[in-house]
């Protein structure tokens, strides 16, 4: 999903991509595993006395981008983004989705 949000105060972020991985213990993989086992690796970083704010990762279907999943105790360091009127920004990155993952709209 596509959501716009403006961040209030820094983020505390996993950093599961490059050489973070190593010191995080894992791989690559991480960005394509099952569900199941992407919520236990998140719920131990919820868990962390580091208190990370959420993790940062590889898209599981592009690589060249990344992808944020915030936990509920970030919720105080952001608040929902504002979208001008006559806007056409988020349109126009759906449209850009679409086209760049040859998606049809029926």
């Amino acid at each position: 999903s596509v959501a716009r949000i403006k961040v209030v105060k820094d983020l505390n972020l996993v950093k599961l991509h490059g050489a973070d991985l190593h010191l995080n213990r894992t791989t690559a993989e991480i960005s394509s595993c099952s569900r199941v086992i992407a919520r236990n690796w998140a719920g131990q970083y919820m868990r962390h006395p580091d208190k990370a704010d959420g993790i940062l990762y590889r898209c599981k279907h592009n690589d060249d981008e990344f992808s944020v999943a915030l936990f509920d105790g970030a919720k105080h360091k952001i608040n929902p983004g504002n979208r001008p009127k006559g806007s056409l920004d988020m349109e126009n990155a759906i449209l850009q989705l679409i086209s760049d993952y040859h998606l049809k709209l029926i």
